[in-house]
């Protein structure tokens, strides 16, 4: 069962990192970076709501991931949902949400200026995700700890707690974050648009999936194969979700769908 869990969690982190390269909704136009800190520089936004990831300025493919993740746990939560619940129900008894108040001291920090030159001091609050094994072992799967520096997605939970967490906030049934972002594409705020922009994109990243098993059966069949045959697989679907996520949004693109105007704000 724990190589299930590794398994899963690993193509999750590496789906999630498709889903938010393509769906990357920061303006970054400068980075400076220390041994163990970047610090990004937003530019003024436009109406454009997905702006193309600025890959030149991460060559470094694990600054490039802290940066895919900065600011977005919940949206690994939200928006993976579906393709979580596909390759952890035959695995695991329970799945809970849990809020994080992670350590002062971290291998990474990450900070954010503002276009007007201000930094973003607020404190946000982590989000992970608490697996118990029908064998009876705790786990937590962190998709997002990349930008805290952490990039194994699985964890013993009582490692976890010890190595990267001060402590957990009160657990959460699954499928809170997806409910939440449900909730936020009410209205006509920026902050509403912006989330239907990523609903569309959440649509088209769940049809991809369906793809898959349409030719390669239950996704959680990829967590029973050989090493081999499961190296393959992973890159595969890896490649044909970046694929069809890109094809879809460069369609909807040129349509002028990824803006705030057509999310009528």
């Amino acid at each position: 069962m724990r190589t299930k869990l590794y398994r899963a969690a690993d193509i999750a982190q590496a789906l999630f990192y498709v889903y938010r390269e393509i769906g990357f909704d920061k303006l970054i136009v400068k980075v400076e970076k220390t041994t163990n800190e970047i610090v990004l520089h937003e530019g003024e936004y436009g109406s454009h709501v997905f702006i193309p990831f600025p890959a030149s300025l991460f060559p470094d493919e694990t600054d490039k991931k802290a940066v895919l993740a900065y600011l977005a746990c919940g949206d690994a939560y939200g928006y993976l949902d579906v393709f979580l619940k596909s390759v952890l129900t035959d695995i695991a008894s329970e799945l809970l949400e849990v809020p994080v108040k992670v350590c002062a001291q971290n291998p990474l920090n990450l900070r954010l200026f503002r276009y007007d030159g201000s930094e973003d001091t607020a404190k946000y609050q982590h989000e992970a995700l608490k697996v118990k094994l029908k064998s009876g072992s705790d786990f937590i799967v962190d998709l997002a700890s990349a930008q805290y520096g952490y990039h194994a997605p699985v964890v013993p939970y009582k490692t976890y707690l010890r190595t990267r967490a001060e402590c957990f906030g009160p657990v959460r049934p699954f499928g809170y974050q997806r409910h939440m972002m449900l909730q936020s594409c009410k209205g006509h705020t920026l902050k509403a648009a912006i989330r239907k922009c990523h609903e569309r994109l959440y649509q088209y990243f769940n049809a991809s999936l369906d793809v898959w098993q349409q030719h390669k059966g239950p996704l959680a069949e990829m967590l029973k194969l050989s090493d081999k045959e499961y190296g393959t697989d992973r890159q595969k679907i890896i490649d044909g979700t970046d694929i069809y996520l890109r094809t879809m949004k460069e369609g909807d693109d040129k349509r002028g769908q990824f803006t705030v105007k057509a999310m009528h704000v």
